[in-house]
């Protein structure tokens, strides 16, 4: 009787621990790490997501858990998992000493850590190995930015705790930071994952004064890390099943593809090439509404409006249809700086043409001087070039706002918004002035050019994976602008027509 009761007792223990384990809150650990979790602004509201944290929402929707998110440091997450404060801590890599008092699931993602450091200030500094690199930094007194708590490897996490490098090994709680060290003067360089690391100096606008050095100092693949104190295997294993089913049925890489290509994209984007071809783009679309306000004698006013449509109208309509909060103009005032500008421009030289005509013998050499030059450059192939230009670049920002603000399916709304951005401007400029003929819909193959390689540059980021670098998604960049000028210049001189109806 005794023992029956025993036995019954620990049955009835073990179900409602184990109901009660369903049914609690697994408190989960997590700390800002642009894309893997991090406070995503919409509009006027802030929802914390990330890789991480959706992947986490889809396990515990998939097998009936409750998640509860605790904003923590690194170190504070660890000693949460050893105390049972804490259930999870994410994106953790596996190490001898933390498998002591967490369970480790499978691997759901992976990350390399890499040296970001400006090179202006260190030219020559060029270690081909960890190796190296740590001679260096004791060589040339670099100092580095790094992550209390944080490991780097089993040769970089060791290296890092020596005496003789304890000086010159700037310790700071988190990866966002880790670019401010930088900036006021505290560290040399930082190390960091690839993604966060690039997001980080993305979110701090240094794009173009850190950069990350192409030597991957650790790489290996990430867990999520559950308390021994508060779980058993059984619950790990619930675990590692959703994270299967997950990969299975394509969320996964949803998820991924979702967070990782706006990242590489803008820091694709970042370079001052690409500013230049903005802004020759800009200038050059509003080039042809001073064009056509000059032929049809438009007001100063109306020639405003006929240069802003065509140079930022499409991108106001993209910025309106994806809810983009503020829209492109407002968040900065070059683009209305450039048109303003190149109106002012246009109208000062008509008017300054109109007056010295007639009057002055050097206009007279001067007009003869320009037949002749116009003989071997004809002032409408310059435009055209120029404009050829700005469709290109145009085409790129109009897929990299659909990726930023996931607007899917992206292999739709990435070529339809690359259009609007390069042609919808246009299109307005022409519905504006009561044009019938509207060139843009009837003849001219212009759109379609933004629809065709902004679906191929669309259709590459929808099969990234998180294992492609920055660097690929650059060449993807490039590649599509060069495609897209010569397509352009190719339809211009062969005098190729839209398909009719």
């Amino acid at each position: 009787m005794f023992l029956y009761a025993a036995v019954l007792w620990t049955v009835l223990h073990t179900s409602a621990f184990a109901i009660t384990n369903l049914d609690q809150d697994y408190r989960i650990g997590w700390d800002a790490r642009e894309p893997y979790h991090f406070i995503d602004r919409h509009g006027h509201y802030e929802v914390l997501g990330g890789i991480d944290i959706e992947l986490m929402r889809l396990i515990a929707a998939d097998a009936g858990l409750k998640m509860r998110f605790v904003r923590t440091g690194w170190s504070d997450n660890l000693g949460g998992l050893q105390s049972g404060e804490l259930d999870v801590a994410l994106g953790a890599f596996m190490e001898n000493q933390r498998a002591s008092y967490a369970w480790f699931t499978d691997s759901y993602r992976s990350e390399k850590q890499m040296l970001f450091f400006s090179r202006d200030d260190h030219p020559h500094f060029a270690p081909s190995s960890v190796a190296e690199l740590l001679q260096m930094v004791e060589a040339e007194q670099f100092r580095l930015g790094i992550v209390s708590g944080f490991y780097y490897g089993p040769v970089l996490t060791p290296a890092l705790q020596e005496k003789r490098l304890a000086r010159l090994i700037v310790k700071a709680n988190a990866e966002t930071q880790l670019p401010g060290l930088l900036i006021d003067g505290d560290a040399d360089g930082f190390i960091a994952d690839r993604l966060v690391g690039v997001a980080a100096v993305e979110r701090a606008g240094l794009s173009t004064r850190i950069q990350e050095y192409p030597l991957v100092l650790h790489e290996a693949a990430v867990h999520a890390m559950i308390s021994r104190k508060n779980h058993d295997v059984q619950d790990v294993n619930r675990f590692n099943e959703s994270l299967a089913r997950l990969k299975n049925d394509g969320r996964y890489q949803e998820v991924v593809r979702h967070h990782t290509a706006p990242i590489l994209l803008s820091a694709a984007l970042s370079g001052r090439w690409f500013s230049i071809l903005d802004i020759i783009g800009t200038i050059a679309f509003a080039i042809s509404g001073v064009l056509i306000a000059r032929k049809e004698n438009y007001s100063l006013l109306g020639a405003f409006v006929l240069a802003s449509l065509p140079a930022v109208g499409g991108g106001v309509v993209r910025d309106l249809l994806v809810g983009r909060e503020p829209i492109a103009i407002m968040a900065t005032p070059m683009y209305l700086y450039l048109v303003i500008s190149t109106v002012l421009l246009g109208y000062l030289l008509n008017w300054l043409l109109k007056f010295v005509r007639g009057r002055f013998l050097f206009v007279f050499d001067l007009s003869v001087w320009i037949v002749q030059l116009s003989r071997y450059v004809l002032p409408r192939n310059v435009f055209e070039l120029f404009d050829a230009i700005g469709l290109a670049a145009f085409t790129i920002t109009g897929v990299a706002i659909a990726s930023q603000y996931q607007a899917d399916p992206l292999l739709i709304w990435g070529p339809l918004l690359a259009a609007f951005t390069a042609a919808g401007g246009g299109i307005l400029r022409d519905v504006f002035r009561a044009d019938a003929h509207n060139p843009a819909l009837k003849v001219s193959f212009y759109a379609e050019i933004a629809i065709v390689w902004g679906f191929l540059l669309s259709l590459f980021l929808y099969f990234l994976s998180g294992q492609v670098g920055a660097d690929s998604v650059r060449l993807a960049v490039v590649v599509t602008v060069v495609g897209a000028f010569i397509t352009r210049m190719g339809v211009v001189v062969a005098r190729v027509h839209s398909p009719r109806f």
